[in-house]
């Protein structure tokens, strides 16, 4: 899958964390130092969290759900900026949303030939419990 792996000596479980940033497709990382690998998986830990408490985590409160009755029975279309999938985990028709910035749960290739998206959820939980202490 990956062509490039790293791992830092005592820092085992944290090799996953470049794999899924790298693809065979023109991605590439240049590391000259220890210290290097290390900030650039605690940089992925650390964006595993934001995506996790931003996208898999429930709304605290019922505003989408609300939201929902008030239009469900009309001719209705959302655009917005909310990256967290709160629309759609609330009910709303996936085919009736915009998302101006994306998604959290996917992830993208750096390259633009490459049109697909991947499901992140594995990967989050994965750099979730690898998250030091």
């Amino acid at each position: 899958m990956c062509p490039i792996s790293v791992s830092l000596a005592g820092w085992p479980k944290y090799a996953y964390c470049l794999d899924v940033c790298l693809d065979d497709e023109g991605a590439s990382l240049l590391i000259n130092s220890k210290e290097q690998i290390f900030a650039e998986k605690l940089r992925w830990v650390w964006w595993a969290r934001h995506i996790y408490y931003n996208r898999y985590i429930p709304a605290p409160k019922t505003v989408y759900q609300d939201l929902l009755k008030l239009v469900q029975n009309k001719d209705y279309f959302v655009i917005t900026t909310n990256v967290d999938h709160q629309f759609q985990r609330a009910g709303f028709d996936k085919k009736r949303l915009f998302y101006t910035q994306g998604d959290y749960g996917l992830f993208q290739s750096v390259n633009p030939k490459i049109r697909k998206t991947y499901d992140n959820e594995t990967w989050v939980i994965k750099a979730m419990k690898a998250m030091p202490a």
